[in-house]
Order: C-alpha cells, then structure tokens, then sequence
C-alpha cells in the first residue's frame, strides 16, 4: 500500500508549522517588513487549524502554540496566556513531549517579555525538564546556561505542572493548569 501521500502531508504540515513560527517571530522582530510576516505566519495558524479539524491529535498543540505567538505578536498578552497553556496541555496529553517542550520555552520567552520572571523561570524549568525526557541533553545544557547567563537564576529541577504564578489566572486556566499538574503527576509515576 502507497502512504507516500500521507508521508508527503505530513512533513508539508510541519513546515507550516515551523513557517508559522518563523513569520510570527519575524513579525516581532522585524518592524519593516511586520505585516508581511504577520500575514504568512496567520496563514500557517489557518493550515493549521483545518488540520486539527481533521486529526486533533496530531495538530492541536502545534494550532494552540501559533494561536498563541500570533496574540503576541498582536501585544494581546491576556490572550495568548491561556493558549501557551493549551499547547503545553494538549502535547502532553498527545505525548508529543517535543512539541510541550517547545511549547514550554516560547511560554517562557514570552513571560520574559512580559518581565515575568519568576514564570518564566518556571517556564523554562519545563521545557529543560521535557526536552531531557525527549534526550535532547545538549538542548537542556543550553536553556540551563541560558537561564543562568540571562536571569542570573538556575532552573528548578523539582518543578510541577499547575502550580500558577498568576493569582488573576482564569478558571480555564486554572483548570487547564490542575488537569495538566495530575497528567504530569501520572506521567511522573510511571518512569
């Protein structure tokens, strides 16, 4: 049986997505040329978004994690909190663990933006903790000296998943948050 269309789907699936957040990243940075990357990484969040109407699973996260970038770079930081953690949820729940990693560091970033530090520190705890259960051991190395060059803070190594720095968090966050603290704590149990 052919699947070389499926093969082919799914890596034009993940050049959008890594397209999505190249332009959205651009956008922010590159104020010449913003409307330009905003529109192409909008696209890619498009793409997205019908694909995760056809294959949740597979798609979620990555649609949740440009939904987010894309309220970012639209400076709509209220917006974009509950879908960072949405993305980190939903790749959790779908074991993508190198999609919750990624999504665990653009959160944490984007805290950094916001001088949020403490949450971004808890951010980037996650992610180190996420990209070591991936092996991504030289990426750990980097997000560990990163955060100690930067923040002048060391990662937190005893971190959990739900324990909110945000005391006006919603109650979708709040409970996004509690069902991905338990799902960690499952996920924890059993390694």
């Amino acid at each position: 049986r052919d699947n070389s269309w499926a093969t082919l789907f799914y890596a034009h699936s993940g050049e959008s997505f890594s397209v999505g957040l190249i332009n959205f990243w651009l956008a922010r940075k590159e104020k010449k040329k913003q409307q330009q990357w905003f529109m192409r990484g909008s696209e890619s969040k498009l793409a997205l978004k019908r694909w995760t109407q056809s294959c949740q699973w597979t798609f979620e996260a990555k649609w949740y994690l440009l939904e987010a970038e894309e309220a970012f770079c639209n400076h709509d930081y209220e917006a974009a909190k509950p879908f960072y953690e949405k993305a980190m949820l939903s790749a959790y729940q779908h074991k993508f663990v190198n999609d919750e990693a990624l999504a665990c560091e653009l959160a944490a970033n984007f805290y950094l933006h916001l001088k949020e530090n403490d949450k971004a520190v808890h951010h980037f705890s996650l992610a180190y903790q996420c990209y070591h259960d991936w092996g991504a051991y030289g990426k750990c190395k980097s997000l560990s000296e990163y955060v100690e060059s930067h923040l002048n803070r060391k990662l937190d190594m005893n971190v959990r998943r739900g324990e909110s720095t945000d005391s006006s968090a919603t109650s979708l966050q709040q409970s996004s948050l509690l069902q991905t603290s338990v799902e960690l704590g499952k996920r924890r149990a059993n390694n």
